[in-house]
């Protein structure tokens, strides 16, 4: 397996979602010494290797390390997973940017993982709807809503828009939601 080392620097180039989709996000000096600056990662030219090493990095918190590699996969293999292909790599990534927007003490710093998180999950909303993907729409309006609700000074009507999904959920069915 060849193995690539890098630096990752999070704030110069953030995601290429299936090679439809590049951002730049610019942070100011003063934010630059920022959340993972210095990380260090091995990148495998290998999906598996990659998917895991992302996923046990994701599953313990470590956004810091999780994000390279996820990155890396919907790169290269964007419906890699353990069982069928399915969203998770993209919902994933969108849940990395949500945890290193939480620890961000600045906010230019915690805009712009939250501006990244936003596109992430658009992407994952787009690849639903092309690929056919079976999704838990009650859950994922809850988790949506939530992101919303935490983020709400960092979102133009996010509070409209948490509570609509809110809503949502509750309508389709009154007698199970809590």
């Amino acid at each position: 397996m060849a193995r690539k080392h890098i630096t990752f620097h999070p704030g110069r180039s953030f995601l290429t979602l299936v090679g439809l989709l590049t951002i730049t996000v610019g942070f100011s000096a003063s934010s630059r010494a920022q959340l993972c600056e210095d990380t260090q990662v091995y990148l495998m030219d290998n999906a598996r290797a990659n998917y895991s090493l992302g996923y046990e990095n994701f599953r313990n918190e470590d956004w810091c390390m999780a994000l390279p590699y996820t990155k890396w996969i919907l790169e290269n293999e964007p419906f890699f997973s353990s069982g069928e292909p399915d969203e998770r790599n993209y919902r994933r990534l969108a849940d990395i940017y949500n945890g290193l927007a939480l620890m961000a003490e600045s906010g230019p710093t915690r805009q712009a993982y939250v501006d990244s998180a936003l596109v992430a999950y658009e992407a994952m909303d787009r690849v639903i709807a092309e690929q056919g993907f079976e999704v838990d729409e009650t859950l994922e309006k809850l988790l949506r809503g939530r992101f919303y609700e935490t983020h709400a000074d960092y979102i133009d009507d996010a509070d409209t828009e948490a509570f609509e999904l809110y809503m949502e959920v509750y309508e389709a069915d009154p007698e199970e939601t809590d």
